[in-house]
């Protein structure tokens, strides 16, 4: 016993005026935060599929894989073991540079500032800098050392082959920049 109001959806009869159903607001809203969930869980994948490709899944910064890149292979695995060596006597640089940068901090905010305390601070810290860089070049000089002159040939082809890269991405960035 249904009125032709009812069936009209004026009474909740599950239709609207039209004969179409209801709009049901709270679905679009479910639409929407789905598809961020969507997104935010294929980025995260993505993000974690290129972080894979640029590892590598050898352990290698970007940058020791570039250095790698310019030995000869036979070398790779000598330059792997240099690297791992070379984590922990940068993990000790690291955590001086650490106390170092707190130590800038107290000095930035002691009452008494001393602007040379500062200065030597800041000196101390790139001088950390230094050897953290240092750690890896000298191990990259005692592999270089053990080379033959044709190793050395192909690790300064590689090299010439890096520059030439760099120099022409660093080109390119200008230009756009410049536009």
């Amino acid at each position: 016993m249904t009125s032709d109001d009812d069936r009209n959806g004026e009474l909740g009869s599950g239709e609207g005026a039209d004969g179409a159903p209801p709009r049901r607001r709270w679905m679009g809203t479910v639409l929407v935060l789905s598809l961020a969930v969507n997104l935010l869980i294929f980025g995260a994948i993505g993000g974690m599929a290129l972080r894979g490709a640029s590892t590598d899944g050898d352990g290698l910064s970007r940058r020791e894989r570039v250095l790698q890149g310019m030995l000869p292979p036979d070398h790779h695995d000598a330059w792997r073991q240099a690297v791992m060596e070379a984590r922990k006597e940068k993990q000790e640089i690291r955590k001086g540079m650490q106390s170092m940068q707190q130590r800038i901090v107290s000095i930035l905010r002691s009452e008494e500032f001393n602007p040379d305390e500062l200065e030597q601070a800041f000196a101390e810290r790139s001088a950390m800098r230094q050897e953290l860089a240092g750690v890896t070049r000298r191990r990259l000089v005692v592999i270089t050392s053990q080379m033959t002159p044709e190793d050395r040939t192909f690790m300064a082809e590689r090299f010439e082959q890096l520059m030439a890269r760099s120099r022409a991405r660093r080109e390119g960035r200008e230009q756009r920049g410049a536009q």
